[in-house]
């Protein structure tokens, strides 16, 4: 019988060392730091604005319309004292299309409030500062007022 043969090389046994020591050391729990690693693994592929607010350079209570300003959404929607705004990994979508993967930012009242990341296999919640009610409001909005419409000040499709 003949055992698979693993190569471990000196390069990846420094690395896993390396990162084994940063975690305990800084104490961190090296959970912790497994799930960090995970998670910027997963951003990697997001627009820059994931990695922003993963990093909390955006945040909760942050005004929606700098943020606008400063990195337009993909996809804007303005209903009532709501703003959703999303960005997707490879830019806007064409007329019609769907992205499986998005950030998306929602806010009230001209406040960031709530702000997540995903795709079909993972998803993460950066900040969650509406509760329930205010959700089903936003999204009873939306489905009165479907799609885009540019006079309530809506972006691109």
């Amino acid at each position: 019988m003949r055992w698979p043969r693993f190569r471990l090389t000196v390069r990846r046994m420094m690395t896993a060392i390396t990162v084994l020591g940063i975690c305990l050391g800084t104490g961190v729990l090296a959970f912790r730091c497994v799930v960090d690693f995970k998670h910027s693994y997963h951003l990697r592929g997001q627009h820059p604005i994931a990695r922003e607010l993963y990093l909390r350079l955006v945040g909760p209570g942050d005004d929606v319309e700098a943020l606008i300003r400063r990195i337009p959404p993909h996809m804007l929607r303005r209903r009532g004292p709501y703003v959703s705004m999303s960005y997707f990994p490879r830019g806007p979508l064409s007329r019609g299309g769907i992205s499986l993967a998005a950030t998306q930012i929602l806010a009230k009242e001209g406040k960031v409030m709530s702000a997540g990341s995903g795709d079909c296999t993972w998803q993460l919640e950066y900040f969650d500062h509406l509760g329930p009610d205010e959700h089903a409001e936003f999204w009873r909005l939306l489905r009165l007022q479907p799609g885009c419409h540019p006079e309530l000040g809506d972006g691109p499709n």
